[in-house]
Formats: C-alpha cells, structure tokens, sequence
C-alpha cells in the first residue's frame, strides 16, 4: 500500500531507481534463462543465488513503483548481495576475463548497479518515513520469501536440473533435425558448445573416408590426446611381448630399477598385465602426481589464476626419480592415497601412472627413450609424422589449449599456456586426425597397414578383449568394459535425459586434459569396420560443476553423429 504522506509527483531519483531495478532484473532474468537452456548452465549454488536474487528484484518492482519507503532499503541490501555473489563466484574459480558479449553485459550491469544504489539512496531520502514496525514488517516478509524459495529450489534441485538438461538438448535437438549435413550439424554442436576447435574423422575399414577441421583448425592441427596415448603404450609393450623380450606375468621389479609393491600386500608380485589392465592397486590422479605431470608453464598458470592446490617441487625431479619416490611408501613423493585399498590383480582402478610405469618398462627393456621408440617402432612405420610427446617438434602447429571458465559472472574460454606434460606413459601424447586413423585402420585390419605389421593379429585380438566387465551403470559413460589399453561400451543406446549416446558397442579410449579433450573409438566387424576419431581444445575441468551438460550437449552429441555416419558408410561399403 502507498505511504499516505508520499508526494504525488515523481522525481528524478525515484524514476532513476525503477528504470535501475528494471535493468537488474532483465540482466538477472535473462543470465537465469541463459545458464537454463544453453550448455553452459551454472551449478547448484549460482543457480539458487540468481534465482533467489531475481525473485526478490521482481518483487521489489511493484513496491518502488508505489514508492514505499522500506523497500529501498531492501533493494539496497538484496544488490549490494547480488555484487558481492557474484564477485565471489568469480574470485572462487578465476578472475581471468574475455570480452565477449556476455561478459560487457555483466559490466554493464555493475554500472547500473552502482547508479541503482545512489538513485535509491536519494529516493529513500526524499521519502517520508514509513514507520519502525511497517518496515520491519515488510523487510522480514521479504527476506523470508527469498529464504523459502531458495530452501524451496535447493531442495528440489533434482527436479530443477533434470529440467534444464531436457530444455537444453531438445533446443539443439531441434537446431540438429533441420541441418541436412554432418559437416552443418558439428558446426551447430561446436558453435554450441562454444568449443575454440575441433577435428574429426570417419575411418571405414582401410581409410579414412571423411575428416574435417572447424573454429580455424585444418586437418594438420596438432592436440594433445591425453589418456589416447596409453593404447600405443600398450602397443609399445605388446610388441615387446611378440619379440619375447618381456612375459605380460612377469613381476614389473625384474624391469623397473626401483621396486614396485602394494604397501598393503608386499607378498604379492605387480604384474606387468596388472599395470595394462589397470588392476595394480595404484590410484589415479594426486595432488602431487596432477602436479608434476602437468609442464611447467601449466603450472605457473595454475598458480597464478586459480585456487587449485599444487605440490611444490623445490626441484625438478626426471620421470624415473619422481615416479620411484611416488610409489615407494618411503619416497620423497609419497601420500597414502598413492595406494588403493584394493589387493594387485583382484579389482579394476583406472590409474595413469601404472600407464607411465609401462612406459618406464619400455625404457628399461629396450634402452631407447619412449618417445624414441614409438617414433621408430609404431609412428614412422604407420605413416603418423605428425604425432610426438612435445609441441616444440610441430611449431606453429599445435592447437592453443582453453578452459571453459562458465558462471555467472563470465562467460570465457582462458587460453592456457602450450606446455608439455613430464611424465609420458599415461598422457602426453599429440597427434592429429589421419595419423589417428592409422592406429584405427591398424585395430581394423589384424594389426596391418599398407604392408606393415604393427602387431600380430593374436596381439590385436588380446589387446580388444575384454578384461574386465562392468555392471550396468558403474563404467564411465555406458562403459562395459576394460581391456589391455582399451575400453568398450555397450552395444546399446544410453539415454541421457533424453539424448541417446550411441557408439554401437565400440572398442576404443577417450582422453582429456588441461585444455584439451579426445576421442578414437572403432567397431570391428567380420570384414573390416568402422570408426571416429574426435580432437577438441577446449575443456572444462577448472569448473567441472557444468561440464556434464556441456558434454552431453556438444562433444557426446559430436562422438554419436560421427559413430552413426560411420556406420551407415561401412553398410554402404559392404553393398557396394
């Protein structure tokens, strides 16, 4: 109800706060319904945040066009919260910026915000006062709806979530139905997906039958393939096996120089088939192992940009000196979340320095350097001269690593800084689409390509086996099952809030770091098969809070487009 004592005409202090509070609720309104139905939807606590601000900023409009007096105050504290959210958003992730067009709106914002507050500040002067109980009141009936609805949409987040997720992917849904093109549909996904770029490509039995570049890549674009590298790790080893220089059920200490054995189960020898296999005991990543693995440059980033907890190494240990002080329980680099609680050879754990450990074995058995060897032993002979472990062997060739840092505040993909990874057995591998597709041809065709053997069709057939199966539910991403440098899905949709992510039962790996994401999956038939390879340079690990969305939205939908195309291009092959 309007104050009886209020004045009839308008100033320009009042008018200025409305026309202010209009402007802050369309931004808060509109970020709400952004981050609602576009891939780069915020997580649980920003949602709730700006949902709640809105709210009040909505009921706040009525009760400044009546000019009650308590209600600017109101207003002022329900801003002054929105700015200081907002801003801790930012600083709780990064308060690196770009200047895209979402991000002037938000500084655009913060200008209304401030003209906000002296308008209502002045307007709140020149009112007459409403009375200490009418106030309080009032005040109390506010802050406690914005409590409730907030308690309200937490509680509910579930509900809230699943709706998000099914608005999003039936908007792209739509966008992909009236594409008639592949080449139309990634472009939709990578635009989507705000992806900085991307390389893809179909491989039908002997070649590579489709490839194309977006987001200014070509097809020489070099990525980092992450975890992709330990497929050829375990090929390097495998090819040892074939030569009968090393036994897969040999203990690992006849090879590495330092000893390696579960703190828990000393009596029970690692096997070299446990380190391929993932079932070592061994853990995944570490403060102290994400740290070292990344280059130094990464690391100075890290540092400098985000809250993210490094190990601080006074000095530079070599991959051998580090990963003996990482697994001995008496090493320099040692934490009991090293080892898991897990006995060698009893349970699956997917762990990347088992990956480095093989390649130490590769080291050790042949003399060479890895890199070396795979160069000689698998890359040359395949024809993969783009493919190496440093981005000083491609200069100017290396696509520039990016994070999505999506929130509220920013919307921005952060240039990383090109850097090499230490350790190489796991990850640290770069390559490019048709040297990719060599390995792929090599896994479809009994281990054979344009002459050469990379393995012997025993081996090959070995290396897809499935090692490890999975209960419904428990792999990763519809995973069935783990092998000796590969993992298989289901042959069988997986429907995902409404999307079907189909890779037809593929054999294969997917890879992701700081910057970077991959994927190389085939299906192998009675007479040849089919395949994809997808590399991306952006990820979303600094905010792993909306990166599910996101992947199913743009880089699962791209994976399943590809599948399908290939596919349909083996059937046509085998017609034909």
């Amino acid at each position: 109800m309007t104050d009886k004592s209020a004045p009839k005409s308008w100033t320009p202090h009042q008018i200025g706060a409305v026309i202010t509070l209009s402007g802050l609720l369309l931004w808060s309104g509109t970020a709400l319904w952004i981050h609602s139905v576009a891939p780069a939807g915020a997580d649980l606590f920003e949602m709730t945040y700006l949902s709640t601000i809105s709210l009040l900023l909505l009921l706040l409009l009525p009760l400044y066009w009546r000019r009650i007096r308590w209600a600017y105050i109101g207003g002022i504290f329900i801003v002054a919260a929105l700015l200081i959210g907002l801003i801790k958003a930012a600083a709780d992730q990064t308060l690196v910026l770009s200047w895209s067009a979402y991000n002037l709106t938000t500084v655009l914002m913060y200008a209304i915000a401030l003209g906000y507050g002296y308008s209502s500040i002045q307007a709140y002067r020149e009112l007459p006062p409403s009375g200490a109980k009418r106030s309080a009141a009032g005040l109390g009936v506010l802050f406690i709806t914005g409590a409730i609805f907030a308690t309200l949409f937490w509680t509910n987040w579930g509900l809230v979530h699943d709706t998000m997720w099914q608005w999003t992917l039936n908007r792209i849904e739509n966008r992909l139905e009236n594409a008639p093109s592949l080449d139309e549909q990634i472009q939709i996904l990578v635009d989507e997906g705000d992806l900085d770029s991307a390389a893809a490509g179909i491989v039908v039995n002997n070649e590579l039958v489709w490839a194309k570049a977006y987001g200014g890549a070509d097809l020489d674009t070099v990525y980092d393939i992450a975890s992709i590298t330990k497929p050829f790790v375990a090929t390097a080893v495998l090819q040892l096996y074939e030569r009968g220089e090393i036994d897969l059920d040999d203990d690992v200490n006849t090879y590495l120089p330092f000893k390696l054995r579960h703190p828990d189960y000393p009596e029970i020898p690692i096997t070299i088939r446990m380190l391929l296999t993932h079932q070592a005991g061994l853990s995944h990543f570490t403060t102290q192992f994400r740290t070292y693995h990344m280059g130094p440059e990464t690391v100075a980033w890290m540092a400098e940009n985000t809250n993210i907890a490094l190990q601080d190494f006074e000095s530079l240990p070599s991959q051998q000196e580090f990963l003996a002080g990482y697994v001995t329980p008496t090493g320099e680099f040692y934490t009991p979340d090293v080892w898991l609680e897990v006995q060698p050879g009893a349970d699956y754990s997917y762990s990347t320095p088992g990956y480095d450990l093989l390649a130490q074995i590769v080291e050790s058995v042949t003399g060479q350097p890895f890199p070396a060897y795979a160069r000689e032993n698998i890359f040359t002979p395949l024809g993969m001269n783009s493919s190496g472990f440093s981005v000083t062997e491609f200069p100017e060739r290396v696509a520039i690593p990016h994070e999505r840092l999506y929130g509220v505040l920013s919307k921005s993909n952060v240039e990383l800084p090109l850097s090499d990874q230490r350790t190489i057995g796991g990850g640290g591998m770069i390559s490019t689409v048709p040297d990719m597709a060599q390995f792929v041809v090599a896994h479809l065709n009994q281990g054979e390509v344009d002459g050469f053997q990379l393995l012997e069709p025993p081996s090959i057939a070995l290396m897809q086996e499935k090692v490890v199966t999975f209960p419904l539910g428990q792999g990763d991403l519809n995973q069935d099952a783990a092998g000796i440098g590969l993992g298989h899905v289901r042959n069988q949709p997986w429907n995902a809030w409404g999307h079907l992510y189909d890779m037809h039962g593929a054999t294969g790996h997917g890879g992701s770091w700081w910057g970077y994401q991959s994927q190389m999956w085939f299906v192998n038939e009675e007479d040849g098969g089919y395949g994809m390879i997808l590399l991306i340079n952006t990820e979303g690990d600094l905010k792993g809070d909306t990166r599910s969305l996101w992947l199913f939205s743009s880089p699962l939908q791209i994976q399943t487009l590809l599948m399908e195309e290939a596919r349909l291009r083996y059937q046509e092959s085998m017609e034909n």
